[in-house]
């Protein structure tokens, strides 16, 4: 979903990207002077994660938005028209199910080498993770069979 978002053409969808990245940016900066170092490792890594992946959409949709805006209107509908061929659709939604297959098992790696570490919280953390992958993988598939 981030992918679509940040290859949109929709200036509006550019504008949620700035967004979403700048609160996402802020939350990893936040949660820095906010968690306390109890499980016995360093959670500014996490908080450094957070923030990077804020940054990286913000500068993403910055950047976007620029060129967006350089296009002139007939140029800007040609790559419209183009990212809405089925063609295309169909080789972004292979590269989506593939994406979620291969993070989904190298979360789930993750977590079982967390959990034969003997952490807890990090396991629990990276299996809701997977949970959540699937989950909304398979409420947005459910969304797109019954719309398309």
């Amino acid at each position: 979903m981030f992918c679509k978002i940040g290859l949109s053409w929709n200036a509006k969808l550019q504008r949620y990207l700035i967004i979403l990245g700048t609160v996402t940016a802020a939350l990893g900066i936040a949660l820095l002077f906010v968690l306390k170092d109890t499980a016995g490792y360093n959670l500014g890594l996490f908080c450094g994660m957070i923030t990077g992946i804020g940054a990286a959409a913000v500068i993403s949709g910055i950047l976007h938005l620029l060129r967006i805006r350089k296009m002139s209107p007939e140029e800007l509908e040609r790559k419209i028209r183009q990212s809405n061929d089925e063609r295309n659709q169909a080789i972004v939604g292979r590269a989506m199910r593939r994406t979620v297959l291969i993070v989904g098992i190298a979360a789930f790696a993750a977590a079982l080498t967390a959990a034969l570490l003997n952490h807890v919280d990090i396991t629990f953390a990276l299996i809701a993770a997977v949970y959540l992958i699937l989950i909304t993988f398979a409420c947005s598939y459910r969304h797109f069979d019954r719309v398309m």
